[in-house]
């Protein structure tokens, strides 16, 4: 059984470590940043129609700022996600330990989720009515396919348990109550 979880957590590190270089290159377009060598980042302007070259040039700049903020914060998420994995795997895991890491990832992912609001708004200040609602509407269709992403892994989940599986709590040896999702 340990064998098994070892094995399922290396896989699982393997593939978060995976997934960013992945989007990385949906990504890229062929074109170069001002005749460099550098790829151009797609996604900042996209479907805004009517764009000025300040008010780009302004967006690449709030991106830019993001991205130096954002990645610290992924690179503890990570950390922590793995940490969270371990104690989930030891021996005997200890369910203070256990709790007190998922709120240490619950907080960054609330810092990362702030942040990226906080760049929405900053790009949003930039735009003409007009140009607003394309983003605005841009904006709700990616929180549209974040729902559906979360809803299909949800699926996925209930899913895995198999048929007759119970939807009951699940009760730890420690007699602490643990609810399905």
């Amino acid at each position: 059984m340990k064998k098994y979880l070892n094995t399922a957590l290396a896989m699982l590190l393997t593939a978060a470590l995976m997934a960013p270089a992945a989007a990385q290159d949906k990504k890229v377009v062929k074109k170069t940043v001002s005749g460099g060598s550098a790829p151009a980042v797609t996604g900042v302007h996209e479907g805004i129609p009517d764009l000025t070259d300040a008010q780009k040039d302004q967006m690449k700049k709030i991106r830019l700022e993001a991205s130096k903020t954002m990645l610290p914060l992924q690179a503890q998420l990570e950390v922590k996600s793995a940490e969270l994995k371990s104690l989930l795997i030891s021996e005997n895991p200890n369910i203070t330990a256990v709790n007190s890491k998922i709120d240490e990832i619950a907080s960054l992912r609330a810092q990362m989720q702030k942040k990226r609001v906080s760049q929405q708004l900053e790009i949003r200040k930039l735009l003409t009515p007009e140009q607003r609602l394309a983003f605005d509407e841009r904006m709700l269709k990616g929180l549209e396919r974040m729902e559906d992403g979360l809803r299909r892994v949800r699926e996925m989940r209930i899913q895995r348990r198999g048929p007759g599986a119970s939807d009951e709590p699940v009760i730890m040896e420690n007699e602490e109550r643990i609810e399905l999702e």
